[in-house]
């Protein structure tokens, strides 16, 4: 299996169909950006879109948003094509982010467990993924994404692998990366008040 970084005119037109396809498949509406926003991503020097090819298909993808003169990133997307799951493709592309995020956490948005029973399932089942591949869940940390369409964004949680790094992950360092995220994935700005619901439950003891 290849893994490759697909980027603006490098960026073979097949290729990127491709990674849509799976990822339009993959993630329900109210996580995914429009094709021509994904598509500006390639251009972007804080991202890294990365295909997952076996022989000439694309199996599949991850995106990463690596902001300069941070010390974290986000894996904003990872899928693997239907039907080539349990193969050790999401791994290949995980650890592949680890090492493009050299020096830095690397933070995932994972849905939170609720919803009936059936989603439930799936919901925790991807957490496990996570946790068996060395993430953790920032539990006092009660995250939310921006709408980006019509559709509401699905509760989540925010996981963490310290990728070899030593960072205290502060509350003061996560409002910073969440202000970061927000402006540098989704576009938005966030109001103090905001943050500080998402923060309201961060120990005393680890300000």
């Amino acid at each position: 299996m290849q893994l490759s970084r697909i980027s603006g005119a490098l960026a073979a037109p097949d290729d990127f169909d491709a990674v849509f396809g799976i990822y339009e498949s993959a993630l329900p509406a109210a996580e995914r950006k429009t094709k021509a926003e994904l598509a500006t991503l390639l251009e972007r020097n804080d991202y890294a879109v990365i295909a997952a090819r076996r022989g000439k298909q694309v199996v599949g993808f991850s995106v990463i948003f690596l902001p300069d003169q941070n010390t974290f990133s986000l894996l904003e997307y990872l899928a693997t094509r239907q039907g080539c799951r349990g193969q050790g493709i999401g791994q290949a592309l995980f650890e592949h982010a680890l090492e493009l995020s050299h020096g830095r956490t690397l933070l995932i948005e994972v849905e939170a467990e609720c919803g009936p029973e059936a989603e439930r399932g799936l919901q925790r089942r991807r957490k496990r993924y996570y946790e068996r591949l060395g993430c953790r869940t920032l539990e006092s940390v009660s995250y939310k994404m921006p709408q980006l369409n019509c559709e509401t964004p699905p509760a989540l949680d925010l996981m963490y692998h310290p990728n070899g790094t030593d960072t205290a992950i502060t509350k003061d360092v996560m409002r910073a990366w969440i202000i970061r995220i927000y402006s540098g994935v989704y576009d938005r700005q966030i109001g103090e008040p905001a943050i500080e619901a998402m923060l309201q439950d961060w120990p005393r003891s680890q300000v």
